[in-house]
């Protein structure tokens, strides 16, 4: 993975996973957590407003 990310940028290319993809997953998780929670479905516009 460590010759990985410079490989990429030598290539002009972003990662993956990137930034974007870490973050949707912390989104998804506190929508799960939520839902447990609350006991009801949460729609991921409730976390990200």
């Amino acid at each position: 993975y460590l010759e990985y990310i410079p490989s990429r940028k030598q290539e002009n290319k972003e990662p993956s996973p990137n930034g974007e993809d870490g973050f949707q997953n912390v989104v998804i998780a506190i929508a799960a957590q939520k839902s447990y929670k609350e006991n009801r479905p949460v729609k991921i516009s409730e976390i990200v407003s």
